[in-house]
C-alpha cells in the first residue's frame, strides 16, 4: 500500500512538472500560443516567470498560425504575455486581434515601436487598461510600417474603444469622421503632441479622460450631437486656449477641464443644466464666462483657483442664477448666494451668503461686505493674498471655518461693534468669537486680547509677517496649526493657564528660538514644533512632563537643549518622547550668564538683555525668574532680592 502512494506520489510530481515548464500549447517562430478553440489560439507567455521571453526583441503576430496540419486565427493576446520581457523592442499585432489580457505588456520598458495593419482593426480591440496598450510603452504607432502623425479614422468605423490610442507621441492632429459614434475612455489620452482633433458629427458620447493630458491642442469643439461627455475628457490639456461645448451636452461633468491653464474662453451650449464639481479648477487663465439659461446647478469648486477671471455673466433669463447689478458673479437667485465671484466683483446689497470658495485665491485689494450677509463661507476668502482689509458688519451671524485663512497682506481686521456674534475687541485686529472668547482669525498687526481663552485652528495659518505673539493667562488652548507657517514668528509668549498645544500649532515657525512652556501645560500635539529649525532652548515648567503624541513633536533633539526643573529632570530624561533631547538641564533660576553661581555679573548680564533685546549670551530658562515666559524688568526686581537674600 506504501509503495503505491508512492509510485501516485511521484507520478503527481511528474505531470505538475510537466505542466509547469510547458506554459503554452505550441511555439511558432518563437512566439507561444494557447488554443482558445477549434479555430483560434491566443498569444501567451514562453513560461510562467519573468521575463515571460527572455530573448524576443521582435516579435511579430501572424494573422494565422498553423500547428500540427491545423491552422488557427489569433484573436487575442493573454493575460501577462510579455509581461516584463525588457528585451522586447518591436511589436507586430494583426487586424485579427479583438483582445489584449491584463498587463500583457507590463513593464516592457524598452518597447519602441507598435506595429498594425488596420486602423479600423485597431479602434476595436478591447484594453483591459490604458497600461496594457503597448503604446504606453511604445509611444509609437506604425501602419504598414509607417509611423502615424495625422491619424485619419476610416469611415465607417462606429465606435473607438478605450485606451486604443493611448500615448501616441507621433500624432500631430486626429480627424474622427461621421461615421464614429462612441469614443471610448482614454482613447487618445497622453497624445502630448497632438496640436488638433475634429470630432465627427454623429458622435454622441465621449468617454473619461477620452482627451486627458494631450498637451498640445489647442482648440477643441464638442458638436451639437454630443449627449454624455465623461468626467476629464480635457483634464490637464495645458495648450487649449478656447472650447466650444455643444448644444447637447446636459452636464459638464467633474475635472472636465481640470487644470487647462491657458484656456481663456469657454462657450458652454444651451442644454447644459449641471456644472459639477472641479469641472473648470485650476483653469488659472479663464477671463471671461458666460452662464447659459439652461444651467440649474453649480458645484462649489466648479471654478475653483480660476482667479484670472474679470468678467462673469449669467443671462438674464436664466431662472436659477443672476448676476445683478451688473456685479461680475454668479448668484443663485432662490437664496441669494453668491456662489462665485471674481476680482472686479461687487457684492451686491442683497446678498446673503457668500459661498464657499467663492472668492478662493482672487488677487484682490479690498472686497468690501454689505450688511445684508448673514453668513460667510468656507473657504469663502481663502488665499486671497493681496486682500488688506476685513470688515465684518453687524449683519454676519456665522462665518465658516478657513474663511480667511492664508490672507497672509491683511493688515486691519475689524467687526462692527453691535455685531451679536464675533468682535474685534481692544481694537485687536482680529475676529473672535464672543461667546467662547476664541479667536478665530488674526493677521500680522494681532495684538491678542488678555480676556481670550482658545486660539482657533489655523487662526494664524500662513501669516508670514507675523513676529510675535503674546498670550493672556486667560489663554489654555492653542488650536490645531494655530500658527502654521508663520515664517517670521521671533516671539512667542504663554500666559500661566495654557494646557494644550494642538498638533501642527507651530509647524514651519522657522524663526523661533526659544520657548518657555508654562507649569500647567499638560498636552502637546504630533508635529506642534516640528520644522522650528532656528529653536535653540525649551523651557518647560510642568513638573510632571506633558503628554507628547509621538516623536515629531520637535525635529532638532539634538541641537535644542531642554530645560526642566531640577526635581523634574529624571522624569524627563525616562519619559518616552522627552527623552529623545540629546541636552535636558536643571533650571538654575538666577545664573543668567550660565557660570554656575549667584553674582553681581548676573545682574550685569540681565540688564544686558532688557537695554539690547540680545539674548544670545545669556541663559533664557535662568533669566526668566517669575516663570512668565518672558525677560523683563519683574525679572530684574526678582533677581535683586535674590541677590540681597544671598
Amino acid at each position: 500500500m506504501k509503495q503505491e502512494k508512492l509510485k501516485f506520489l511521484v507520478l503527481l510530481v511528474m505531470v505538475w512538472c510537466s505542466i509547469s515548464a510547458s506554459a503554452y500549447d505550441f511555439m511558432v517562430d518563437s512566439i507561444a500560443y494557447d488554443i482558445v478553440n477549434e479555430t483560434e489560439v491566443a498569444v501567451t507567455s514562453e513560461n510562467n516567470s519573468s521575463p515571460r521571453y527572455s530573448q524576443l526583441s521582435v516579435a511579430v503576430i501572424p494573422e494565422t498560425v498553423t500547428n500540427q496540419g491545423i491552422t488557427y486565427t489569433v484573436t487575442s493576446i493573454a493575460n501577462n504575455a510579455f509581461k516584463e520581457t525588457t528585451t522586447l523592442r518591436s511589436i507586430t499585432i494583426p487586424s485579427t486581434i479583438t483582445t489584449v489580457g491584463d498587463s500583457a505588456f507590463s513593464n516592457c520598458n524598452t518597447l519602441a515601436e507598435v506595429h498594425i495593419s488596420s486602423i479600423e482593426s485597431w479602434c476595436n480591440v478591447n484594453f483591459t487598461d490604458y497600461v496594457d496598450n503597448p503604446t504606453f510603452y511604445a509611444r509609437h504607432l506604425f501602419l504598414n510600417d509607417q509611423e502615424i502623425t495625422e491619424l485619419v479614422i476610416p469611415e465607417g468605423v462606429t465606435e473607438i474603444k478605450n485606451h486604443v490610442f493611448f500615448n501616441c507621441d507621433g500624432f500631430t492632429s486626429a480627424t474622427i469622421p461621421n461615421s464614429v459614434i462612441t469614443i471610448g475612455k482614454y482613447a487618445f489620452s497622453h497624445c502630448s503632441y497632438m496640436t488638433s482633433v475634429t470630432i465627427g458629427e454623429s458622435v454622441t458620447s465621449i468617454g473619461a479622460a477620452a482627451f486627458q493630458d494631450c498637451r498640445s491642442l489647442v482648440t477643441a469643439r464638442v458638436p451639437d450631437s454630443v449627449v454624455d461627455l465623461g468626467g476629464s475628457v480635457f483634464s490637464r490639456c495645458d495648450g487649449l486656449t478656447s472650447v466650444i461645448i455643444g448644444n447637447s451636452v446636459k452636464r459638464l461633468e467633474s475635472f472636465l477641464f481640470y487644470s487647462c491653464d491657458r484656456l481663456q474662453t469657454v462657450t458652454i451650449g444651451n442644454s447644459v443644466t449641471d456644472i459639477v464639481g472641479n469641472s473648470f479648477s485650476y483653469c488659472t487663465g479663464l477671463l471671461s464666462l458666460t452662464i447659459p439659461r439652461s444651467v440649474a446647478k453649480i458645484d462649489r469648486l466648479a471654478f475653483d483657483d480660476c482667479y484670472r477671471l474679470t468678467s462673469i455673466n449669467v443671462v438674464n433669463d436664466n431662472p436659477y442664477f443672476d448676476s445683478r447689478d451688473n456685479c461680475n458673479a454668479i448668484i443663485q437667485t432662490s437664496t441669494n448666494t453668491l456662489v462665485k465671484g471674481c476680482k472686479t466683483t461687487v457684492i451686491p446689497n442683497t446678498v446673503e451668503v457668500i459661498g464657499d470658495a467663492a472668492f478662493k485665491e482672487i488677487n484682490v485689494d479690498s472686497m468690501p461686505i454689505p450688511n445684508s450677509v448673514k453668513k460667510i463661507g468656507w473657504i469663502a476668502f481663502w488665499l486671497c493674498r493681496s486682500l488688506k482689509k476685513i470688515h465684518i458688519p453687524n449683519s454676519v451671524t456665522f462665518i465658516e471655518h478657513d474663511a480667511f485663512n492664508g490672507c497672509s497682506a491683511v493688515t486691519s481686521m475689524t467687526v462692527d461693534s453691535d455685531n451679536p456674534v464675533y468682535d474685534s475687541r481692544d481694537s485687536c485686529n482680529a475676529i473672535i468669537e464672543t461667546a467662547t472668547d476664541q479667536l478665530l482669525y488674526g493677521c500680522k498687526n494681532t495684538v491678542i486680547p488678555k480676556s481670550v481663552k482658545i486660539i482657533g485652528s489655523e487662526a494664524f495659518e500662513d501669516c508670514y509677517e507675523l513676529q510675535s505673539i503674546a498670550l493672556g493667562d486667560s489663554a489654555t488652548t492653542i488650536g490645531h496649526s494655530a500658527f502654521y507657517d508663520c515664517r517670521s514668528l521671533a516671539k512667542a509668549t504663554f500666559g500661566k493657564s495654557l494646557k494644550t498645544i494642538a498638533a501642527y500649532a507651530f509647524y514651519l515657525c522657522e524663526s523661533l528660538e526659544s520657548v518657555t512652556l508654562p507649569a500647567t501645560v499638560t498636552s502637546i500635539g504630533e508635529n506642534a514644533f516640528h520644522y522650528c529649525r532656528k529653536l535653540k532652548s525649551l523651557i518647560s515648567y510642568a513638573v510632571t512632563p506633558p503628554t507628547m503624541t509621538n516623536a515629531n513633536t520637535f525635529s532638532n533633539y539634538n541641537t535644542t537643549v531642554l530645560y526642566v526643573p531640577e526635581e523634574a529632570l529624571e522624569a524627563y530624561k525616562s519619559t518616552d518622547c522627552w527623552s529623545r533631547f540629546a541636552t535636558i538641564l536643571p533650571i538654575n533660576k538666577g545664573d543668567v550668564n550660565g557660570d554656575s553661581r549667584l553674582s553681581i555679573s548676573d545682574m550685569t548680564a540681565l540688564v544686558d538683555v532688557l537695554l539690547t533685546e540680545d539674548t544670545s549670551a545669556v541663559n533664557i530658562a535662568n533669566s526668566d525668574l517669575n516663570a512668565d515666559g518672558k525677560v523683563d524688568i519683574a525679572d530684574v526686581t526678582a533677581l535683586i532680592d535674590m541677590l540681597l537674600a544671598n
